[in-house]
C-alpha cells in the first residue's frame, strides 16, 4: 500500500510543562493523558537516550517510527515496529545513524512489515549525505548503493520494483527492483506528498529560485499553478512547511514566511483551485499534516505567545486544538504525524527532554503518541 511520508521542520522550541507526575528514573516516565482523545502511549529510552522523529502507518495493525537518539554518536539508530498490539524495536546494523538536517524529517517508506526503506547518513560524506538506501524484508537488512550521493529529504514506497528517493538538488533516485537509478525532477523538493505510483505531489523552487508545485502522473511531471502570493512568500523566505494530500486533486499545504510576516499559512487545493484558509492568530508555525480522516487535517503546530506546541485540527470551516502535554520535569516536543488508513485515528512521535540543570538519568526520552482508538 503506497504511503505518504511528509517532510516535516522539526520543531526545536521547549514547550511548557503542565504538571503530571512521573515516575523515578529511567525511562519510566507517567504517561499523562491529553484532553480529548490525545494520549501518550509509549515512552521509550536507547543508550540513555532517545528521540523519534518520522512516523508512517499502514493500516491499524501496521506502522513505523524512526528516530536518532540526542547527545550520544555511540548509539544507533531507533527503528520502531506497531503489531497492532505493541511497539518494539527493530533490531538495526551497529552504529547506523539517520538524521532529519534539522529542517527535514527522518525519510522512510514502507508497504508492509516485510517491505521497510531507511535512508543512512554517511559521517565520511559532506555534510552527512547518503550514498546507500538500507531495505529490510522482514527477515534483515540489504544495503543497495545509490547512483549519486544526496540528501535524501523524503521517500515513497508503491512495491519492491517502485522505489523513490527525493533529495535536494532537484534529483530523485528510483528503484526497480534491482538497483537504483538517478532521475530529475522541475523542483527541489521542500514537501512531498504521494498517494500512489501515478499520483505524487511536490512543491519547491526551480532552477529560477521560482516557488512551483508539481504532480506526478505516472509518465511526467505536470505543473500545477500556485495561488498568488505575497513578495513575503518568495522561495527564500519560506520555512519548509509540509502538504498532504488526501484523494485525487486534492491537497492541503501549510508554511510560514520567515520575513514579513508571523502568521502560519494554510491552503487547500481542490477542483482546481486554491482557497486560504484563515488560520487562528496566535499561530506561528505548522509543523507536518496529516489527513484526519473525514475530509479535515490534523497540524503540529506552535504559538508565538506562550511557546507551546499543539495538535491543532481543521474540518468544515472549524479549529479545534489540543495541548501537547509533558510529564513533569521534561519539555515534549512532538515531530511526526501520520494517519492510519481506513481510521480517524493519527499516531504522533517525537521526543521529551529533561529539564535542566536536572541531568541525572536518561536526558531525552522518546515519546508515541495516539489520537482515537
Amino acid at each position: 500500500m503506497p504511503v505518504n511520508v511528509p517532510v516535516v521542520r522539526r520543531l526545536l522550541v521547549g514547550l511548557a510543562v503542565t504538571a503530571c507526575v512521573a515516575s523515578a528514573g529511567g525511562s519510566a516516565l507517567a504517561r499523562p493523558v491529553a484532553p480529548s482523545g490525545w494520549r501518550i502511549t509509549k515512552v521509550l529510552g536507547l543508550c540513555g537516550s532517545d528521540s523519534l522523529e518520522s512516523v508512517i502507518a499502514l493500516s491499524p495493525d501496521e506502522a513505523w517510527a524512526v528516530g536518532q537518539p540526542n547527545f550520544t554518536v555511540s548509539c544507533s539508530a531507533d527503528v520502531e515496529q506497531w503489531n497492532g498490539r505493541t511497539w518494539r524495536r527493530l533490531p538495526v546494523p551497529r552504529e547506523l545513524q539517520l538524521l532529519g538536517f534539522g529542517l527535514f524529517s527522518i525519510p522512510i517508506a514502507a508497504t508492509s512489515s516485510a517491505d521497510l526503506w531507511i535512508f543512512p547518513t554517511n559521517p565520511d560524506q559532506p555534510f552527512h549525505n547518503s550514498d546507500y538506501a538500507l531495505h529490510f524484508d522482514g527477515k534483515g537488512w540489504r544495503k543497495s548503493r545509490f547512483p549519486m550521493t544526496f540528501e535524501v529529504t523524503d521517500a515513497a514506497d508503491f512495491g519492491r520494483r517502485d522505489v523513490w528517493a527525493f533529495g535536494q538538488g532537484r534529483y530523485v533516485a528510483r528503484y526497480n527492483g534491482k538497483s537504483w537509478r538517478k532521475g530529475s525532477m522541475p523542483v527541489t523538493p521542500l514537501a512531498v506528498s504521494a498517494l500512489s505510483a501515478t499520483d505524487i505531489w511536490a512543491i519547491g523552487p526551480t532552477a529560477r529560485n521560482r516557488l512551483a508545485a508539481v504532480n506526478w502522473s505516472g509518465r511526467r511531471w505536470q505543473p500545477v499553478p500556485l495561488p498568488r502570493l505575497s513578495r513575503a512568500d518568495a522561495p527564500g523566505n519560506l520555512s519548509p512547511g509540509d502538504i498532504t494530500a488526501t484523494g485525487p486533486g486534492d491537497l492541503w499545504w501549510t508554511y510560514r514566511p520567515s520575513s514579513g510576516s508571523r502568521s502560519a499559512r494554510l491552503l487547500h487545493y481542490q477542483n482546481g483551485r486554491w482557497t486560504t484558509i484563515a488560520v487562528p492568530g496566535q499561530v506561528t508555525e505548522f509543523g507536518p499534516i496529516t489527513p484526519d480522516g473525514h475530509g479535515g487535517v490534523w497540524m503540529l503546530g506552535e504559538t508565538g505567545y506562550d511557546l507551546n506546541q499543539y495538535w491543532y485540527h481543521y474540518n468544515d470551516g472549524r479549529w479545534g486544538r489540543r495541548s501537547v502535554i509533558a510529564p513533569r520535569g521534561y519539555n515534549l516536543g512532538m515531530s511526526g504525524l501520520a494517519l492510519v488508513p481506513g481510521t480517524t485515528s493519527v499516531w504522533s512521535v517525537g521526543e521529551a527532554d529533561k529539564n535542566y540543570p536536572k541531568t541525572r538519568g536518561p536526558i531525552t526520552e522518546a515519546v508515541i503518541a495516539r489520537y482515537g482508538n
